[in-house]
This record gives C-alpha cells, structure tokens and sequence, in this order.
C-alpha cells in the first residue's frame, strides 16, 4: 500500500508521518548477518527470558520483531547488503584456517556502515526486548535519530561510529544495547565477534564508555579509515571509505591464536 500522510503506532518512524499501514518482520541486526554466526542462536539478557537463562536454539528466521512499517522497512533494505560484506570481511580476519591468500584489502562504504549500526541500535531500542543491568530500556527513539536514518540529515560534529581499540578475543556471537555516560544513554553498541562498535551522540562519550570485561575505559577512534586484523595465519587490511569525512584514525588488533568461540558450535548471543 502506498505510504501517505499516515503515522502507524508500532512504527518507530512514525514521527516522519509517512507510514504504510501495515508493519512489517525486521531483524535489527539483519538476518544476513546473523546467519553468518550460524543457523540458530541461544539468546541471554533479554526482557523475555529469566534473570541469567538462556534460551533454546533459536533460528535467524524467528529474531525479528514488527517495529517498523512495510514503507520504512523497505527504505533500509539496502543497508543490509553493506553490513554483511563487513562483517563477513571481518569473521574472515578472525579465522585461524590456513587461507588460500595470506593478505586481503578490501573497501566498504563507511557512510551506509554506520547508517546501518544506527538502524540496528533503533531496532534494538524500539522491540522493547534489551535489558541493562535488570531493566527495561526505553523503546522510545529519539526524533533526531530517526531524521538521520530517514531523511539524509547532517550527523553533528564527533557523534557516530567510534571502534574500539582493545585487546581482540575473537568468538562467534553478538550483543547490543544502549551505551550510558553516568546516567544518560548517549548512543549504542553492538559487539560482534570480538569487534566493539558504538554508535555516540554525547561529545565527550567517546572517552567515557566503559569496557565492561575489564572495567577499564579503552580508547575509541571516531570513524576511523581502515580496521587491520593480523594474526599468524592471514592479514585483512578493511578500507572504510567516507564521502563527507577525512580519517584520520585506524583501528589494528593482532592476535595469535582462535578463542574456543570460533569453534563451529550454536553462537550465544545476547540483546545485553
């Protein structure tokens, strides 16, 4: 149905007037993507599970939610296809398999990467499912982000995607959830298979986040241009191409041998 002068109340862009009628199944952290972790998932720390279980096996087909209308659905599609390239780069950094070439580079496009993280922290926000430290987060999603996601708007000075720069454990599995400075949600996260990005809208956030595995603050670098993984079997040199930035930051980690995690078994994942 063609979207009109509509707000649909399950839509999380519903502040853009311009909703279809009817929603649609949306996997925040795209299927694609999932898949990449394997078949099924195990989920922890979620609204819907028992304080510290674990669910069963649960296929990438079943994690979506119905957060957005069929319209803005649509409207994001292609920052799918993005995110699976980088991430697929990324797990081929992290495997310890002999590799037919020892050293790749390749280029991704920075400026629908963080899109898509920003699309995957509001889809987050908005299931309702993410618990921190016990309580519900808030499913309301800021206007601001939203226009960012929709509507092509200027992001401000220092705010999006920061990576962290800490010691690499790479396993298979993801977690994601709202990133606090003090009290204030500031942004979000997503951890995948040992890579931390946050995406940040508080302009001193970017010192202030917390690695919560070691309790130490781990320094952030603000869209960086290139993520170089080296280990002892292969070297992934991931370009990040930026139209309306210059970097001035790269992100290295080295490594020497796989975590247990990499093992092909059922990935444990977490909403955090």
């Amino acid at each position: 149905m063609k979207s009109g002068a509509f707000a649909h109340p399950g839509c999380y862009a519903r502040v853009l007037n311009a909703c279809s009628s009817k929603l649609s199944r949306e996997h925040y952290v795209s299927q694609a993507v999932l898949d990449l972790l394997g078949d099924e998932h195990r989920i922890t720390n979620a609204r819907w599970l028992p304080p510290g279980q674990q669910s069963k096996a649960i296929p990438s087909s079943a994690l979506g939610s119905r957060i957005l209308c069929e319209t803005h659905n649509i409207a994001l599609s292609t920052l799918d296809a993005h995110a699976k390239v980088f991430f697929s780069e990324l797990l081929w950094g992290f495997s310890d398999s002999p590799p037919p070439q020892k050293h790749r580079r390749v280029t991704i496009d920075a400026d629908q990467l963080e899109l898509w993280l920003l699309k995957a922290c509001c889809g987050a926000f908005a299931s309702g499912n993410l618990l921190e430290h016990r309580r519900r987060v808030p499913r309301e999603i800021p206007d601001a982000w939203v226009s960012l996601l929709f509507s092509g708007r200027v992001w401000q000075p220092a705010t999006g995607m920061h990576i962290r720069q800490a010691t690499l454990r790479p396993h298979r599995g993801y977690a994601i959830g709202p990133a606090y400075m003090e009290d204030s949600c500031v942004g979000g996260g997503l951890q995948f298979g040992g890579l931390e990005m946050f995406l940040l809208f508080g302009g001193s956030a970017a010192n202030r986040i917390l690695e919560e595995s070691s309790g130490e603050m781990r320094p952030l670098s603000y869209r960086p241009g290139r993520i170089r993984i080296e280990s002892r079997a292969r070297t992934i040199d991931i370009m990040l191409e930026w139209r309306t930035w210059v970097p001035t930051q790269a992100v290295a980690y080295r490594w020497t041998e796989a975590e247990p995690g990499l093992a092909p078994e059922p990935p444990k994942d977490a909403c955090r």
